[in-house]
């Protein structure tokens, strides 16, 4: 470890730790141990822990999502279902791809811990790009299902989320029962599709239920 630059060693500590215990959970002390280096050196390229956590998070999944922008995917001339389709292919990528978050397991545990409570720095990602796509999936949606209730919109937008982050989630889970999904774009395209086609048919189904 020692021969890693001292601001990579400390950022790699963090991220660990940070995953394992959350922001509360983690001191800085725990950090330079784990990390090797002096309270002086953490404070000299982060200042202090809440900069470093929202630095890593920015990193982590900041970045993930910045390799995979919306506009490699998804843009405005697309029928409904063609944009739906590539918006879950974008997720994926971004979740589970080459470049995504899944790709480190500190990463992983460091974001569920994030989705169920949210922290200042995540509300930074959630304002600089989660935002704005839920909002994507939800007028594609209606676009695609017509006029319905927000509240089914926001149903249908969730569970179409929920399949795509299950696997980031419970990989270990799933891999006990013989599903595991590699980085590989092959694969990441695979799932998407699997996913497009279920969520489709569901939307028909909920489509057939209502008339």
């Amino acid at each position: 470890m020692q021969e890693q630059d001292p601001k990579e060693r400390i950022y790699l500590a963090a991220l660990n730790l940070f995953g394992q215990n959350g922001f509360k959970g983690t001191t800085i002390r725990d950090i330079c141990k784990e990390a090797d280096v002096s309270l002086a050196l953490v404070n000299y390229h982060f200042r202090n822990k809440k900069n470093l956590y929202k630095e890593i998070i920015q990193k982590t999944i900041g970045e993930a999502f910045n390799q995979n922008p919306v506009t490699m995917y998804v843009n405005e001339d697309m029928e409904p279902e063609d944009k739906l389709r590539n918006m879950i292919r974008l997720l994926s990528h971004r979740l589970l791809g080459e470049k995504g978050v899944g790709k480190n397991p500190s990463a992983v545990t460091l974001l569920a811990k994030e989705l169920i409570d949210p922290s200042e720095a995540m509300e930074d990602i959630y304002n600089e790009h989660l935002a704005a796509i839920i909002e994507l999936f939800i007028s594609t949606l209606k676009d695609i299902m017509g006029d319905i209730p927000q509240k089914e919109l926001v149903r249908f937008a969730s569970s179409i989320v929920g399949q795509i982050t299950h696997p980031l989630i419970a990989k270990n889970f799933l891999k006990r029962s013989g599903f595991e999904i590699k980085h590989e774009n092959s694969e990441i395209e695979q799932h998407a599709k699997h996913i497009f086609i279920f969520s489709m048919n569901g939307i028909k189904g909920y489509k057939r239920g209502t008339k």
